[in-house]
């Protein structure tokens, strides 16, 4: 087996109703060059089985059983295992499009910024898109734009030191991502759904907390000080969006040379 480009990390703990689905969306991708690291967080309800089966399947899936450590543990467990130049976080519950780690390649490898995210659907106990305001350096800090399942590389994960221990609820994707705002790192989303995540009555009840999202969100300021003291956009990172634009708009002969470079032929067509 070849070494795969991207390493797409599931952290599971007892979806075995839900966790083949997410590794079927992944199984039907169309860029082929990926391994799906599992990491069984103590599950109690069948799901490792499930997981090892597929993993008996495909050679491109790999199995890690831990303990129960929580979700940021797992995710960084699983991170540290994986041998892909890029990461894609999935959720156990989730599912992506046939062609989104296609898309998230390209558009890592054509420059248009160093998180690759896309547009997010809702399915399940709700439907419809998820509105997100575009992530900049003004908003980031104030509010996550950008959910967990965006293309990064795994080498700013290792400069960052993975996702922190001390978040949890969701808090430790916004902390994560702000490690890239403060290095003044350009977020693309790809104005296309490739992402569905999935909403059931326990999502919506799963609520951090107000006491502890006080908290949180005491100690990601306190983290990411400088952050907060930031004037408002400026013209550099202006002029690094501008640049992100014109890049979008790349040749198609662009395209090609880079397709022939990594010798991949079913990447789709960037218009």
């Amino acid at each position: 087996m070849q070494t795969p480009l991207i390493s797409v990390i599931m952290p599971l703990f007892n979806r075995a109703h839900f966790v083949g689905e997410a590794i079927d969306s992944v199984l039907g991708q169309t860029f082929k060059e990926w391994e799906l690291v599992i990491v069984n967080d103590g599950s109690t309800d069948g799901s490792l089985e499930v997981a090892r089966t597929y993993a008996e399947r495909d050679q491109r899936i790999r199995v890690i059983d831990q303990p129960n450590s929580g979700l940021v543990a797992a995710r960084n467990n699983g991170i540290s295992a994986a041998v892909g130049e890029y990461i894609f976080p999935l959720d156990d519950d989730d599912k992506i499009s046939p062609d989104a780690l296609s898309e998230l390649f390209v558009s890592a490898k054509l420059e248009l910024g160093d998180v690759i995210c896309c547009e997010t659907e809702r399915f399940g106990a709700q439907q419809g898109l998820l509105e997100l305001q575009p992530p900049t350096q003004d908003n980031m800090p104030y509010g996550n734009c950008v959910v967990c399942s965006a293309l990064y590389k795994k080498s700013d994960w290792e400069k960052y030191g993975g996702y922190d221990a001390n978040m949890k609820g969701g808090f430790e994707d916004w902390e994560f991502w702000l490690n890239f705002v403060a290095d003044d790192k350009i977020f693309y989303r790809i104005p296309k759904s490739l992402f569905y995540y999935r909403i059931t009555p326990g999502t919506m009840s799963h609520k951090v907390d107000k006491v502890v999202k006080a908290q949180l969100k005491k100690y990601l300021r306190k983290k990411h000080y400088a952050l907060y003291k930031l004037p408002p956009m400026k013209l550099a990172w202006s002029s690094r969006l501008f640049l992100v634009f014109v890049k979008i708009f790349q040749s198609e002969q662009t395209y090609r040379r880079i397709r022939r470079q990594l010798s991949i032929a079913d990447y789709p067509t960037i218009n």
